[in-house]
């Protein structure tokens, strides 16, 4: 299968321009947001920062996707795990997500406090991942990351989005069972082919 890529120049988090640069991209590719959907919007929420420090995916840009969702009468929830166990809710508040994300009448979550299931896999370094089981009730996931540097990846972007998917607590663990960039990547690759039936579109806060 061809992967489709698109980019799209914004110049400032005003949301009717995010809007607009967003359905340029996906218009590029022949894509489109889902229509009467029950849709997990996931941003990167790592911790508690504001907007301008460009660590957490930029509220507006996650308001303009909850917009559009809202229009194609979907039903969203916006979630991620933080970087550290029982920080997503105040990362959630202080990041500007939550706001953002009820203005549209999303749910905004912490996947530390939703139901986890452990999904068996046939991956490289994980052979069972833990996972919110609002992946088994939604029809559909859209990945929202922020373009940022990473220790052992180099950059952030869509696939290592896919690591807040983990409930906080576990994330340790799972770092001390793939301690080097080659190791890493596999784990990254295979949360991503767990996640993958449901992730239909990543589009990316550069």
């Amino acid at each position: 299968m061809t992967l489709k890529v698109a980019a799209a120049k914004c110049e400032k988090y005003d949301i009717d321009e995010v809007s607009e640069a967003i359905k340029a991209a996906l218009k590029s590719i022949g894509a489109e947001l889902p229509k009467g959907k029950k849709v997990l919007v996931k941003p990167n929420i790592l911790g508690s920062y504001l907007p301008e420090e460009a660590i957490t995916t930029h509220p507006v840009f996650i308001e303009a996707v909850c917009r559009m969702l809202k229009h194609n009468n979907c039903e969203i929830i916006v979630g991620d795990s933080s970087g550290f166990s029982g920080s997503t809710s105040k990362a959630i508040c202080a990041s500007g997500v939550k706001a953002a994300a009820e203005k549209y009448g999303a749910t905004a979550v912490s996947f530390e406090s939703t139901k986890i299931f452990q999904k068996k896999t046939k991956g490289k370094v994980l052979k069972e991942i833990a996972l919110p089981n609002l992946l088994n009730e939604v029809d559909y996931v859209i990945n929202l990351p922020k373009l940022k540097t990473h220790s052992l990846m180099v950059f952030t972007a869509g696939v290592k989005n896919l690591f807040g998917l983990v409930p906080g607590g576990r994330k340790p663990d799972y770092h001390n069972q793939a301690p080097t960039t080659d190791e890493f990547a596999d784990l990254l690759c295979d949360i991503y082919a767990a996640v993958k039936p449901k992730l239909k579109l990543t589009i990316v806060d550069g």
